[in-house]
């Protein structure tokens, strides 16, 4: 388990102060020994991001982001003398690709507040052979 608080300042903005957000991740596994088989879940928490944000006339306020969270989970085999390791699993589970947010439009974006935070819910598989001296 982990824990940040984060704080940016703003040197472009007179009188800014810091503006903080926090991230907390944790992870959970589980090992059938049996098998030789470990399971896990992944999960991190994204706190909202503070901006400042100047209007037109030069007024400055804050505004807060959404806050979200992502969260993967994987299963892993050994084999043969745990030499071999296969696996699979799922990230980005919650499948959360944009949050709310305060962003100009530029020549590549939209104008409808979204931020990008991922690809979506993927699927990956692993293979992996240890050598040994």
């Amino acid at each position: 388990t982990g824990y940040s608080y984060t704080g940016i300042f703003n040197s472009e903005i007179e009188n800014s102060t810091f503006l903080y957000s926090s991230e907390l991740n944790t992870i959970a596994q589980y090992k059938i020994t049996k098998t030789n088989t470990l399971i896990a879940l992944f999960w991190k928490f994204n706190g909202n991001q503070p901006e400042y944000l100047v209007d037109d006339a030069g007024v400055v306020s804050i505004f807060n982001g959404q806050n979200y969270s992502m969260v993967d989970a994987s299963v892993n085999q050994k084999l043969i003398h745990d030499r071999i390791t296969i696996g699979a699993g799922l990230k980005n589970i919650l499948d959360v690709t944009t949050i709310n947010s305060l962003e100009t439009a530029g020549a590549h974006q939209s104008n409808d507040n979204k931020v990008f935070t991922g690809m979506g819910r993927s699927v990956f598989l692993r293979f992996q052979y240890q050598f040994r001296k």
